[in-house]
C-alpha cells in the first residue's frame, strides 16, 4: 500500500493516482487544476485522489474510473459505479487496497513535517 504522494503544479496528488494521466488535464479541461469538480469532489483533505462523476464519465467514458463525489472531506468515499461498466473502478484498479483516510492523513502528517510551518 503506497504512502506516497507527489507533486505536480502545485496540486498533491495520492501516490498512486497514474502520472502519466496527469499530461491530458489542460486539453481535456479535467483533473483539479482544470475542473472545479474533480477539485472538489475528486479530492479528500486537499489530496486529489480521481475524477468527478462529469470528467470521469462525459470525458474519459470510465476509463480512468467512475468518478468520485466526497463533499466537505466526507471519508465515505462514493465511486459511482453506473457509468460504463466496461472499465474497473478506480477502487478496483491504482486504489485497490489503499485505505484513503490512512493514506491521506500519513502524507498530510508528511508534508508537515517536511515542511513545518514557520511562526
Amino acid at each position: 500500500m503506497s504512502e506516497t504522494y507527489y507533486k505536480h503544479d502545485g496540486i498533491i496528488y495520492i501516490g498512486t493516482f497514474p502520472p502519466e494521466w496527469i499530461k491530458t488535464h489542460a486539453n481535456d479541461d479535467t483533473g483539479p487544476k482544470e475542473c472545479p469538480n474533480c477539485a472538489s469532489y475528486g479530492s479528500y483533505k486537499g489530496v486529489f485522489i480521481g475524477y468527478c462523476l462529469n470528467c470521469a464519465d462525459y470525458i474519459y467514458h470510465g476509463a480512468r474510473g467512475h468518478g468520485f463525489y466526497i463533499y466537505d472531506d466526507d471519508i465515505n468515499v462514493k465511486e459511482i459505479t453506473f457509468i460504463n461498466t466496461e472499465y474497473p473502478r478506480a477502487m478496483e484498479t491504482y486504489l485497490k487496497g489503499v485505505n484513503i483516510e490512512k493514506i491521506v492523513d500519513k502524507i498530510l502528517n508528511k508534508i508537515m513535517e517536511e515542511h513545518p510551518r514557520e511562526n
